[in-house]
């Protein structure tokens, strides 16, 4: 805030700012009606309206302490991911911009990848007055592919039937089929959906939730900070002991939290997988796994 306008208690007003839908698509139209309650004052030179897309990534910061220790510390850091702004009448009162979201825009994912739409009186010499609303964007199940390359096998364990993409809230269902090519004794049979966040400091774009590459993609690199947890967890059996040429079809569903969809921007990625584990007794657990994307 300016001098005067401290002087003076003028702050240029406020705002109210509205956007319909609250939750957006892909290439979707969308209303952004706003009002500027309080005249305008002789210091504004500019009235803007946009919608912001913001991606948050993690690095590591080394420096040195007085005792010229080196120490580390995640930081987060904010990228622009995508901006749309205009200038519109320099007035009072209620208006309304239609504009539309890009085609290929990336879903919001909790604090990783987030949207809003705002308004703006530039002013002169004193502080902007800026009102912001957040809002949702998903990508519709129908824009991701809709079959897999195949069964994730692993340690004698398959899961089969499992569909490429799931809407958050929704029930997944497949089926463990468990055909081991030696004994195994187990304490309990679990089925387990995981929410991985990747972090890289170089940017990296390689990654589409349309084209389907967050099924078999993840981010390497020789920098990375990776957040990996367990969200959701089922139990298909308890202890069993199961034998080699004994076919078994374990049906199961789990629920997908609502925990942050599939999405990415050039610093970081959000993927989902789904786990299979035959939970063993000092002994190395079986386990399986396959990617999900999450919309």
């Amino acid at each position: 805030m300016g001098l005067m306008d401290r002087i003076q208690g003028k702050s240029g007003g406020s705002i109210q700012v509205d956007v319909e839908p609250a939750t957006a698509g892909p290439g979707s139209e969308m209303a952004v009606r706003f009002s500027i309650l309080d005249e305008l004052d002789e210091k504004s030179r500019a009235v803007r309206v946009g919608v912001t897309c913001t991606g948050r990534y993690q690095v590591e910061e080394r420096e040195r302490d007085a005792d010229d220790n080196v120490q580390t510390r995640q930081v987060w850091r904010d990228v622009q991911v995508y901006e749309h702004e205009q200038t519109v009448e320099m007035r009072a009162g209620e208006q309304r911009v239609s504009t539309f979201l890009p085609d290929h825009v990336q879903p919001t994912s909790g604090d990783i990848v987030s949207w809003e739409a705002w308004a703006r009186v530039d002013r002169e010499r004193g502080i902007d007055v800026v009102e912001r609303v957040p809002f949702q964007v998903r990508v519709p199940i129908e824009r991701v592919p809709a079959t897999r390359q195949g069964d994730a096998t692993d340690d004698g364990l398959t899961l089969s039937g499992i569909p490429t993409a799931v809407r958050h809230g929704d029930e997944l269902h497949g089926t463990l089929v468990i055909d081991v090519p030696d004994e195994v004794k187990t304490r309990s049979v679990m089925v387990r959906l995981h929410r991985r966040v990747t972090f890289l400091a170089a940017p990296e774009n390689d990654y589409d939730v349309y084209s389907g590459s967050l099924v078999h993609s993840t981010f390497f690199g020789t920098s990375q900070i990776t957040d990996d947890r367990q969200v959701a967890e089922v139990e298909l059996g308890g202890k069993a002991t199961f034998q080699p040429g004994q076919r078994q079809e374990l049906p199961f569903s789990i629920k997908v939290p609502a925990a942050g969809p599939t999405s990415a921007h050039l610093y970081a990625q959000v993927d989902w997988r789904l786990e299979a584990v035959l939970d063993r007794r000092l002994r190395g657990d079986k386990s399986v796994e396959a990617p999900i994307i999450v919309v």
